[in-house]
């Protein structure tokens, strides 16, 4: 329950909340057409959810998300809803807090999205690209280069960190390949090599996706090109990241266990021309 002082202005954020998204919504006419295009494309989203998401990236992304009722915008068609502020407009407070574990001690009160979401998420990012592999993690560009398939690092399809690779798929068959990294910070490597594979919903031929090969290169290790694994994208969900994992030979295993700093991989999507485009994220070795 906001302080007597709040009450006014949590009756005009209230409001504000209320007619943001109906007001946005009302510019959109033809919603039919709208949800016509999201559904050849393949998205399983709403127009409604599509203004949500244009919401977030705006001022009222953190200021102003309503959970039900007239303009409600916490929907964007994922798996958890934007979460809601328990300071409704703002993420800090003139109130305060006793420090918990410190009695006596009080600290001003941060809204809850910043304690569980938003902070504990740029921690994690940080921790990313100071501890993590570069090369793996898709954060730095450049570490990955193709010369069939337009690469790029985007932001808005990730599993870990802040970027993953894009690969668009203008012909069939695309080798990407990575530069050379090392597994001195990575032992004890198990053995399996994981990604995050996404499959796009743009498929001009449904009845065959095409395959995801992986190929892993150790030249000292007198290893070149030796095949991983392929998985067939048709058993992968589209427009979704599914997770494939690979089980490496034991004498790779071994080589990758000794820390050479030369090690590769190579991805080959041998796909339809034109579908696309592809996502990859967070490579790692696991047990």
């Amino acid at each position: 329950m906001p302080a007597e002082h709040e009450r006014p202005r949590a009756a005009r954020v209230e409001r504000l909340r209320g007619n943001s998204t109906t007001e946005a919504r009302s510019y959109w006419k033809p919603l039919t057409s709208i949800q016509q295009k999201l559904t050849s494309i393949g998205s399983p989203l709403t127009p409604d959810q599509l203004l949500a998401r244009a919401q977030t990236i705006s001022c009222s992304g953190c200021h102003l998300v309503k959970e039900n009722g007239a303009g409600a915008n916490n929907d964007v068609g994922l798996s958890s809803p934007v979460p809601s502020n328990n300071l409704l407009f703002t993420h800090t407070s003139e109130q305060t807090e006793e420090i918990p574990g410190e009695p006596g001690r009080t600290l001003f009160q941060i809204s809850t999205p910043l304690t569980d979401e938003f902070l504990p998420y740029r921690e994690q990012v940080m921790n990313d690209f100071l501890f993590g592999n570069p090369v793996l993690g898709f954060e730095l560009s450049g570490l990955w280069t193709s010369t069939q398939a337009p690469l790029s690092l985007v932001t808005g399809w990730v599993t870990e960190g802040i970027r993953a690779l894009r690969i668009g798929t203008p012909n069939a068959w695309n080798q990407v390949k990575s530069a050379p990294f090392s597994t001195a910070g990575l032992t004890p490597v198990g053995n399996k090599l994981e990604l995050d594979f996404f499959t796009s919903p743009r498929q001009p031929n449904p009845s065959w996706l095409g395959t995801l090969t992986v190929l892993l290169s150790i030249p000292s290790a007198g290893i070149y090109n030796q095949f991983v694994g392929t998985t067939n994208l048709s058993t992968l969900s589209q427009n979704a990241f599914s997770t494939v994992t690979y089980t490496l030979a034991a004498p790779n295993v071994t080589a990758l266990n000794a820390s050479p700093s030369d090690v590769s991989l190579t991805i080959e999507l041998n796909v339809n021309a034109g579908s696309g485009p592809y996502f990859v994220d967070n490579v790692r070795f696991s047990n």
